[in-house]
């Protein structure tokens, strides 16, 4: 009988070193596919199937933990993980995993995802955008047009939350609102909400200070 997984990896922490160099190396080698192979299911689950309604921080707080180079995986379209979770959920029915963004914003900070000053990847350009935008252009506007779901409440009130768990967490910065210029990213009627957090949260985006963006009122009328 074959032994489970625990006891094996316990058998090899433990006798590994005792049996032949040969065959050690070849075990280790096999190992180190193995772990390879893993962390791609893992990479894989968070692009593809994580789910704001299934599952839990808990739950991809130890698929980090045990496969932190998920976090780095690049899909077929050579996006982040972050990046399919910013942009999830946007036809109406669909999968949506945006509610898990601060928590992988945070543990990518914390391992280095998108290198340094992208903030765990929130800042590195999402590879597919024409114009170049990053993950929180894409939670602040509708970039989706034609679609059902950016017009529904929940999808703008699932951002905000986002938004602002990443304004606590000292990764949405005050400063990006002009950086980025979010406030005339989110003036479509689907980012009310957006619209509305963002410019209390600055009220001088609405056109009170010099900017390099046009002026927010003009964009309204």
């Amino acid at each position: 009988m074959s032994p489970s997984v625990d006891s094996f990896v316990t058998n090899i922490q433990q006798y590994g070193e005792k049996v032949p160099k040969k065959l050690n190396t070849k075990i280790e080698e096999i190992a180190r596919k193995a772990v390879e192979e893993m962390s791609k299911e893992a990479g894989n689950f968070l692009h593809e199937e994580l789910d704001d309604d299934k599952h839990t921080e808990e739950q991809v707080k130890a698929i980090i933990e045990l496969f932190p180079e998920s976090l780095s995986q690049l899909d077929e379209d050579d996006v982040l993980p972050i990046h399919s979770a910013t942009m999830s959920g946007c036809r109406s029915g669909a999968r949506s995993s945006v509610s898990f963004v601060p928590l992988m914003a945070s543990e990518g900070y914390r391992l280095g995802v998108g290198g340094e000053g992208n903030r765990g990847g929130l800042l590195s350009v999402v590879t597919n955008s024409a114009d170049g935008h990053n993950a929180i252009l894409y939670l602040a506007g509708s970039f989706f047009d034609g679609e059902k779901g950016p017009a529904s409440e929940e999808f703008d009130r699932k951002r905000v939350r986002v938004l602002e768990k990443l304004r606590v967490m000292n990764l949405l910065k005050k400063v990006d609102i002009e950086e980025y210029d979010l406030v005339n990213h989110s003036l479509d009627l689907k980012c009310q909400r957006r619209s509305d957090f963002f410019t209390s949260w600055d009220p001088d985006a609405l056109g009170a200070r010099d900017s390099q963006w046009r002026v927010p009122i003009h964009d309204v009328f």
